[in-house]
């Protein structure tokens, strides 16, 4: 029980942590990164270690982020390889260690609502229960510090830069190499050979009135989330 929870709880990070925040995009949709294309490479220490290599194409429009690492907790290891694509208004989540995926795709996402989550990365790590704590330095960049959760992040032009987490063992992920403005192959964001992906793809409606329902279940789930790192600090 307790792998799995230091096995998600890496995901998560990951997820939430290599880009903030990922936000459906549109066409003409403002860019999430000032900047065109970049490669970032990170290492995972501690309880989990190993790597995770994310690729951003057209201010953010296209991106694909590879993790693979490995958990020790309690005496077993856990191990992921997984692959998340996301292209052409659809996300392309992949493992690779059982060589099949899904596809999500997020529609009828107005203007507004997708300005102000590009804009708003401040209330999303807000809404985590995160508050900002001061400056710090990553691979020469200055970057906002955030903390919450028995987590704290070095955030910089919407970069996780460096992630340290405490939940039942440090884990820690930080950025070794950031090339910015980089040259990237198309190959990065398609789907490897041998992939079985569902053939159907998940549609979420953004406007469809069941997203209310949606949307307080995953506020439900984040106060749980947090609930586990009140706890624990008891």
């Amino acid at each position: 029980m307790k792998t799995n929870v230091m096995r998600n709880a890496a995901l998560i990070l990951s997820a939430l942590f290599l880009s903030v925040p990922l936000v459906a995009q549109k066409k003409n949709q403002m860019p999430q990164y000032p900047f065109k294309s970049a490669v970032i490479e990170y290492a995972y220490s501690g309880n989990t270690t190993g790597t995770a290599k994310h690729y951003i194409d057209d201010h953010g429009r296209k991106t694909a982020q590879y993790n693979e690492f490995k958990t020790k907790s309690f005496g077993s290891t856990t191990e992921t390889n997984q692959l998340v694509i996301f292209k052409d208004n659809i996300t392309y989540t992949i493992d690779l260690i059982k060589k099949e995926g899904y596809k999500t795709q997020i529609i009828n996402l107005d203007e507004k609502e997708l300005k102000e989550w590009a804009e708003q990365a401040d209330s999303l790590w807000e809404s985590m229960g995160f508050k900002k704590t001061g400056k710090g330095e990553v691979l020469g960049k200055t970057c906002d510090i955030w903390e919450g959760m028995s987590t704290k992040v070095w955030v910089w032009q919407n970069i996780a830069m460096k992630t340290e987490t405490n939940i039942f063992g440090k884990m820690v992920m930080e950025v070794t190499k950031l090339d910015l403005n980089a040259s990237i192959s198309a190959d990065k964001f398609r789907i490897p050979d041998g992939i079985k992906m569902a053939d159907e793809t998940t549609v979420v409606d953004a406007q469809d009135p069941a997203m209310d329902t949606l949307r307080n279940e995953l506020k439900k789930g984040l106060e749980d989330f947090k609930s586990l790192f009140e706890t624990k600090k008891k």
